[in-house]
C-alpha cells in the first residue's frame, strides 16, 4: 500500500501531469515526481473502470492492468482534499460536482477485487514511492519548502542571514589575528 495524496507531498513528492501519453494507465514514478495522465472524471468513469476491473477479476489471464490503476488511485484519494491536490496538478478533472464524489468514487472502486501486491502492473511504482516516501530526508526537505522556502522574500532572507554570519565570522577571525 502507499500513502494518500496529502501524505505524498508531506514526503516530498511532487505531482505532474504526464503528457503526451495514449493512456491514462501510463503512471510513473521517477526521483520523487510521480506523473499521471490526465483523467476526466464523469459519471461514466465509474462504471466502465468497474467493468474492466470485472473483466480482468473474471479473467485473470487478461492481466490487471485496470484493478492496479484502481487500487493504486484509491490509495492515493482518501480524501476530498487529496483529490484538490490531484485537481490543481490537472491530473484529474472531474465533472461530478464536487471532490467528495470524486474521492467516493475510488475509494469504493475496488471493493472486493483481488490483486496479487507482489506481481501485478503497478508493483514497482508501489514500491518505489513507499521507499522514497519513507526515507526522513525528503520529509525534512519537503517539510522545509513549505514552512521556510515558500515566498522569495524567506529565501533572500535566508540568504542575508547566512551572508552576514559569514560576514561576522571574518570579522572575527581577523580580530584574533590582530
Amino acid at each position: 500500500m502507499i500513502p494518500c495524496a496529502t501524505e505524498l507531498r508531506q514526503a516530498g513528492v511532487k505531482f505532474r501531469q504526464k503528457d503526451g501519453v495514449d493512456s491514462y494507465l501510463k503512471v510513473s514514478f521517477s526521483e520523487g515526481t510521480m506523473e499521471i495522465p490526465r483523467l476526466s472524471v464523469e459519471d461514466a468513469t465509474s462504471r466502465w473502470l468497474r467493468n474492466f476491473i470485472a473483466l480482468e477479476q473474471c479473467y485473470p489471464e487478461v492481466g490487471s492492468y485496470f484493478t492496479s490503476y484502481g487500487i493504486l488511485m484509491d490509495n492515493i484519494i482518501n480524501t476530498e482534499s487529496d483529490v484538490t491536490i490531484l485537481r490543481t496538478h490537472r491530473i484529474i478533472e472531474t465533472k461530478l460536482g464536487s471532490d467528495k464524489e470524486v474521492a467516493k468514487m475510488f475509494n469504493t472502486l475496488c471493493k472486493g477485487t483481488h490483486l496479487k501486491y507482489q506481481d501485478h502492473y503497478n508493483a514497482r511504482l508501489f514500491k518505489d514511492m513507499t521507499e522514497y516516501s519513507e526515507v526522513a530526508r525528503h520529509r525534512w526537505r519537503a517539510s522545509l519548502e513549505r514552512t521556510h522556502l515558500r515566498s522569495p522574500w524567506a529565501i533572500i532572507s535566508i540568504l542575508a542571514g547566512f551572508l552576514l554570519l559569514a560576514l561576522t565570522l571574518t570579522q572575527t577571525v581577523f580580530t584574533i589575528i590582530k
